[in-house]
């Protein structure tokens, strides 16, 4: 059975939160207090989800923090084998 290959936490930020409701990726950087160069760096699957991230993520956008730590582990279980 072919298993599915699950989004980077970043990829989804950009299908589910920033084209659909039309956000800016400057206003999402600004709630998150990030630069917008390593909003950026996450939406490109650059960087990896870390606890910092995962904080920042629930309050911007209202997934629990296990919600996006359990979604990188998953991209990182899956793209290592």
């Amino acid at each position: 059975m072919k298993q599915h290959n699950p989004p980077h936490p970043g990829k989804l930020i950009a299908r589910v939160f920033i084209e659909p409701l039309q956000l800016f990726k400057e206003d999402l950087a600004n709630k998150l207090g990030v630069p917008l160069e390593l909003l950026n760096q996450l939406m490109q699957a650059k960087l990896s989800v870390d606890e910092e991230w995962t904080d920042r993520l629930s309050k911007a956008l209202g997934r629990s923090p296990e919600s996006w730590l359990l979604m990188q582990q998953n991209y990182d279980s899956f793209n290592r084998s």
